[in-house]
């Protein structure tokens, strides 16, 4: 019996804070909650901050429902954030999955990282549509982008990869280094650091 996303939260949280610790170093704290155990945003992140022994910081968000929220801390006591949005199992990512992406980016906030992951249902060639593919090499996907208010505040720099994922295997991330997208583990890891902390 196939498994649905759902059910691969956990691994893939536990794969991103793997992969993340060892880019960010020793001095650095990752902790990630996914939506199978607490059932929103506000709550996932109450649950990283408790679990890395801060103050909470859930309250500055919404009750959106969100499927990996990664978080991190160094000697600064401060939050850094990352959003893992997931899809599948499928054969592809599309546009419209990016754009939700982007949309819970944007309604989060204080989340300026983000990553849009496809689970495949078999290996695949590309984990893009055709069509998503084109709008990519055409350099036309906004992968990082300022955000200011109408007064001029600026509010913050948003930047977002796209990788795929074979369960109980590796993270093949797309190549999104040309127009300043991540595009490795480094890149998601420096993505963090850079980050405005909460």
């Amino acid at each position: 019996m196939r498994k649905n996303e759902r059910s691969h939260y956990k691994e893939i949280a536990q794969y991103f804070k793997r992969e993340v610790s060892s880019y960010l170093g020793a001095n650095w704290k990752i902790s990630c909650s996914e939506n199978t155990t607490y059932p929103n945003l506000r709550d996932q992140v109450n649950a990283i901050c408790e679990d890395l022994g801060i103050e909470s910081r859930g309250q500055m968000f919404p009750s959106i429902l969100t499927d990996v929220v990664l978080g991190a801390t160094c000697d600064d006591q401060l939050l850094r954030l990352a959003k893992i949005e997931v899809k599948g199992p499928a054969s592809s990512l599309g546009l419209v999955d990016f754009s939700q992406l982007i949309g819970y980016l944007q309604v989060a906030s204080f989340i300026q990282v983000g990553v849009l992951l496809l689970i495949e249902n078999a290996p695949v060639p590309s984990p893009i549509s055709n069509d998503f593919d084109r709008l990519i090499t055409g350099g036309r996907l906004p992968v990082k982008w300022r955000v200011s208010s109408e007064s001029d505040k600026y509010l913050g720099t948003f930047e977002t990869g796209i990788c795929s994922y074979v369960p109980n295997g590796l993270v093949h991330w797309v190549n999104l280094e040309s127009f300043g997208g991540i595009a490795t583990w480094a890149d998601f890891a420096e993505s963090i650091k850079a980050s405005s902390p909460l």
